[in-house]
């Protein structure tokens, strides 16, 4: 039988599964992450994050990639593409690299496009308040170029006026 700290770091999969409950959390991880149940928190992964069809997130999440299905309302940062398939509603700010939205897909809010090296720079920026072993400290706040483009997206049959 294998010890658990022998395992890769790419091979881990830290999971919450359907009818499991966390709240006011901070989930730290190497390995990719799947969410099937409800969390309620800040998550950050060097690997992948997944919600499934019954995840209901609501918080912060700093990844590599990601698939959304399920509940979603907070914002993200990806340093690849994220995916909101066709039964995802997602409400929030998405900073991402890549986007790609299934037909079905729900998505109220905004979408900023960055660069590879912005997603290092939020990383770097928000990981130097805290050692990586003992997980503490508080994100510091990244000042948003000048040359940035963004991209609002309005719910669908929203006149444009209310919400500018």
């Amino acid at each position: 039988m294998s010890n658990y700290r022998d395992v890769e770091p790419s091979d881990q999969i830290t999971r919450l599964s359907p009818g499991s409950e966390l709240r006011g959390g901070n989930l730290f991880s190497k390995g990719d992450v799947r969410i099937d149940g409800k969390f309620e928190g800040k998550i950050e992964t060097r690997g992948k994050f997944i919600s499934g069809p019954t995840a209901e997130v609501k918080g912060d999440v700093y990844c590599m990639g990601s698939e959304f299905s399920g509940k979603m309302d907070g914002n993200i940062y990806s340093g690849d593409c994220i995916t909101l398939k066709g039964d995802c509603s997602f409400s929030g700010i998405l900073n991402v690299t890549k986007l790609c939205i299934e037909k079905g897909a729900t998505f109220n809010g905004t979408c900023k496009m960055i660069s590879k090296e912005e997603f290092d720079t939020v990383c770097k920026e928000k990981n130097g308040t805290r050692d990586d072993e003992k997980k503490t400290g508080n994100a510091k706040v990244v000042e948003e170029p000048d040359d940035v483009q963004e991209t609002v997206l309005y719910p669908s049959g929203a006149k444009n006026e209310k919400y500018r």
